[in-house]
């Protein structure tokens, strides 16, 4: 991480640099998160790469940097932690809906739609955390219709097979239970 070992080879053109670029970007909206506005954060008008710059560019290179990439650095940088807590609300409902999904995938044996669309959600928010995906318009706005996707699609599925096991009896009538075979 410190960039002090050879980190070119054919495989990765820079890995060191680019892992001591990230922690010095993080690590400087953080702390200056933390020293300015540690509930509220900095707000979106704010420059989060002005001290990045003077921490990791030695020479007077001009760079348009402007995004820490990370989504959660950035939550915390922009709304602090009250932003923190509110991201951490949506990222806890969206493990609790996967896990829901899971269980019901593994107890009938099936890969439902709901399962393939938050494993894009997922896969989404994992990248975020390590890069730029959500802090533009392209990536944000795939992640968040995929999660609204994967939300309607459960809710869908749950009305089917609820309208599906539920008989269609008027008042007084007993249900038929009388055994009929599937047909293949």
């Amino acid at each position: 991480f410190t960039v002090t070992g050879t980190y070119r080879n054919p495989g990765s053109a820079n890995t060191g640099a680019n892992n001591l670029y990230r922690l010095t970007w993080w690590n400087s909206v953080l702390k200056e998160t933390w020293n300015k506005g540690p509930f509220l954060g900095l707000g979106f008008g704010y420059d989060l790469a002005y001290n990045f710059m003077w921490d990791y560019f030695t020479s007077n290179e001009p760079s348009d940097t402007r995004s820490p990439h990370s989504i959660v650095v950035t939550v915390i940088g922009r709304m602090g932690l009250f932003g923190f807590i509110l991201f951490s609300l949506i990222i806890g409902e969206m493990f609790r809906n996967t896990r829901r999904v899971m269980l019901k995938a593994h107890r009938n044996g099936i890969a439902t739609d709901a399962l393939c669309y938050w494993c894009m959600v997922w896969v989404l928010f994992a990248t975020s955390c390590f890069g730029v995906v959500m802090e533009g318009p392209m990536g944000a706005i795939l992640f968040w219709t995929l999660l609204g996707c994967a939300q309607n699609i459960e809710g869908k599925e749950e009305r089917e097979n609820s309208e599906r096991v539920k008989p269609n009896l008027n008042a007084g009538e007993m249900p038929d239970f009388r055994f009929t075979a599937p047909v293949y």
